[in-house]
């Protein structure tokens, strides 16, 4: 969730390198102000930490916007279809396929996704984005113990997408274009189309390898980056690029550039990101002569385009937990300003207060005994109600069976069934496929006559010689829930 403020502090640490950009403004009058480069690689936590502090020292940290970057090599990503074009329904969507594609459970990994198209009238293309949940916290944890808020987590190749395309106008071409950004030890091949990413991969071939072994470090880039053409091309996703745009100009790419001319027959142009950024002349020789190896796209990019990014990688237990403490800072100032408002005019109220409450008073000396009597005719109406209410709730017992009958698989079967007074029923079954028990358990929360479903276990074991899934289900009659709530309000405003 970003402030209003125009810093930005974008910060991507991998193992070995941590780099930071430090962005004013946004958009087109965005202007990056520092680039910084510190070397991590076996540091502990804590001289994380002080690198993190000196990497930003100078920077408007507290009441700027911090961005976490990650790279397309912490994530993974996959191409999908949803068969919808509503966003919510897509956002569930997403979170239901995402563990699929991982080894992770949901409930470590974190999820976030591009959509760039409907085709087919009624099918959406995104590219599903997925993170390690633990990885995420163990950035955002050195990033706070040096002082630093995190306001969102911000995937690398989407920004250095958005960059290109709104500085190069591709928002308008009609086939995708492949930007290549070679940094130290990997690069980033991106697919860019319709103004946002559709495919990102993250080759762990970058300049300390060219400078170390040469031909063949360039030789095994053309053939890594042939390779993600052809997965490219085979899952569908979209035309191929009509051209390569390489991000630096320096003596490697233009040795790729012509290599990929030469091998793979590609249109290949070298536009340096740099070129299509406002950077400090200063800013600009310092970079090339302590940096050279470097390429600072990812964060300088995020800066730039961190109002436009889509995809929020923050875990939802942090974002709930700012949204509390942002609301309670709107209520703070609220109440002060209703507290202000009360004292002002607290001295004309006051008056016409006295008055009423002394006429107030009066009537109640007046009708004490009138009043007592309606309230033992409410209790006597409340008890009638309460018993009426239970006759009327006798074949909920029943009922609940029938839905349960109605709307379980043939291939599932219950194992136990127990149905409390207060109107808790416990279940538990056998389920060839785990599937099968969440589908079940949506339809029983679909049919309206539960108030709650809660899932109290789900595990796998072996059944007469084969896997299945033991589960048990809580569920809450909806009719008895309200039966009990409402009596029970009544009783407690008497």
């Amino acid at each position: 969730m970003l402030n209003k403020s125009n810093d930005f502090i974008s910060v991507a640490f991998t193992d070995d390198i941590l780099k930071v950009a430090y962005v004013r403004g946004a958009g087109e009058n965005a202007r990056v102000d520092q680039l910084v480069v510190k070397e991590v690689k076996g540091l502990s936590e804590q001289n994380q930490v002080k690198a993190v502090h000196a990497a930003t020292k100078g920077m408007k940290v507290k009441g700027g916007n911090v961005l976490l970057i990650i790279p397309s090599n912490m994530v993974t990503t996959k191409n999908i279809e949803i068969p919808s074009t509503n966003t919510e329904e897509i956002k569930s969507i997403v979170s239901l396929q995402a563990s699929r594609h991982t080894p992770f459970s949901r409930e470590e990994i974190q999820t976030g996704y591009i959509n760039f198209g409907v085709y087919k009238n009624n099918f959406t293309k995104v590219l599903l984005v997925i993170a390690n949940k633990k990885l995420l916290r163990e950035k955002i944890n050195i990033l706070e113990k040096a002082g630093m808020r995190v306001n969102k987590i911000v995937f690398g190749p989407e920004g250095m997408a958005r960059m290109y395309s709104d500085a190069l106008g591709l928002s308008g071409e009609s086939v995708p274009s492949g930007v290549i950004s070679i940094g130290y030890d990997s690069t980033d091949f991106i697919i860019v189309h319709k103004g946002t990413c559709i495919s990102a991969r993250n080759i762990p071939v970058g300049k300390v390898h060219f400078n170390q072994e040469g031909a063949i470090a360039e030789e095994k880039l053309v053939e890594e980056l042939s390779r993600t053409i052809e997965s490219y091309k085979n899952e569908d996703i979209e035309a191929q690029p009509a051209q390569y745009l390489l991000t630096s100009d320096d003596k490697m790419a233009q040795d790729m550039q012509l290599l990929l001319k030469e091998k793979l027959s590609w249109n290949t142009e070298i536009i340096p990101y740099q070129d299509n950024m406002k950077m400090a002349p200063s800013l600009f020789k310092k970079k090339s002569a302590q940096y050279a190896d470097h390429s600072f796209f990812d964060v300088a990019s995020a800066g730039i385009t961190a109002t436009k990014s889509f995809v929020d990688l923050m875990p939802e237990d942090i974002q709930l937990q700012k949204s509390v403490e942002e609301q309670g800072r709107e209520v703070f100032k609220t109440g002060v300003l209703a507290v202000v408002i009360l004292v002002l005019i607290a001295a004309i109220i006051g008056l016409r207060l006295y008055f009423k409450s002394a006429y107030l008073a009066k009537i109640q000396a007046d009708y004490t005994q009138t009043r007592t009597e309606v309230e033992k005719l409410n209790h006597v109406v409340l008890g009638n109600r309460l018993i009426r209410e239970f006759l009327n709730g006798r074949n909920i017992g029943l009922d609940a069976l029938y839905e349960i009958y109605q709307n379980i698989p043939r291939e599932i079967y219950l194992t136990n069934l127990f149905f409390d007074e207060d109107g808790s029923l416990s279940l538990s079954g056998i389920a060839d496929e785990v599937s099968l028990v969440y589908e079940w358990k949506d339809s029983l929360e679909n049919t309206g006559f539960f108030h709650a479903v809660d899932e109290k276990s789900n595990v796998s074991k072996k059944d007469r010689g084969k896997d299945v899934q033991a589960f048990e289900f809580l569920l809450k009659v909806k009719s008895l829930v309200a039966q009990e709530s409402e009596p029970q309000k009544e009783l407690k405003e008497e």
